[in-house]
């Protein structure tokens, strides 16, 4: 699949593994979220999982100095070689979610979303030549996913916001007590 004007190509490319339908279409709509400046340079988006992993590639390490085994997506910096491209193993992503959840097309795509505009913060960060500390790289990222991630509840979600409003309340209020009562043990 093309996207607009830009060359960037999703493309499947599963081994055992039996995706949720259309995921390609999927992350081809998100990326229609995201500004066309964000991802330029980027060649490719890759959906695969784990199984198609040697052990070699699964040793391998990233950019941010961790395995690929052991990650959810990895984004693959442009080389001589290469063009920049992204990887992400849907079997991975999904699983860190309960079976019946993983049946809601929402939070499945929030979930895609969450990893797919990590990767491409971590995009954005090589293209300006950022140079930060491994930890700091990881926190560029999450803020750039956290911005896009709202972009795409704002557009396409914007019904949903009272209810997630709602949902952070509890969530915070939950937090809260939590501590509270971790603090009457001491």
């Amino acid at each position: 699949m093309r996207l607009g004007s830009i060359r960037l190509d999703v493309v499947e490319s599963y081994g055992s593994y039996d995706p949720p339908k259309e995921a390609a279409k999927l992350v081809v709509s998100l990326l229609d979220t995201v500004p066309k400046s964000l991802y330029v340079g980027l060649a490719q988006v890759c959906l695969t999982d784990a199984s198609v992993l040697s052990r070699a590639k699964r040793r391998r390490k990233t950019t941010q100095k961790s395995r690929v085994g052991e990650t959810l997506a990895v984004y693959w910096p442009s080389s001589i070689r290469e063009s920049a491209r992204i990887e992400i193993f849907v079997d991975k992503v999904l699983d860190q979610l309960p079976p019946t959840l993983r049946r809601v097309e929402f939070i499945r795509e929030l979930v895609i979303a969450d990893v797919l505009f990590h990767e491409l913060g971590h995009h954005v960060q090589a293209k300006a030549r950022v140079r930060l500390r491994r930890n700091k790289e990881e926190t560029f990222a999450d803020n750039i996913a956290a911005k896009l991630l709202r972009r795409l509840i704002n557009r396409k979600y914007r019904f949903l916001k009272p209810l997630i409003a709602v949902a952070k309340m509890g969530l915070d209020m939950r937090d809260k007590l939590m501590m509270s009562r971790k603090d009457e043990r001491r």
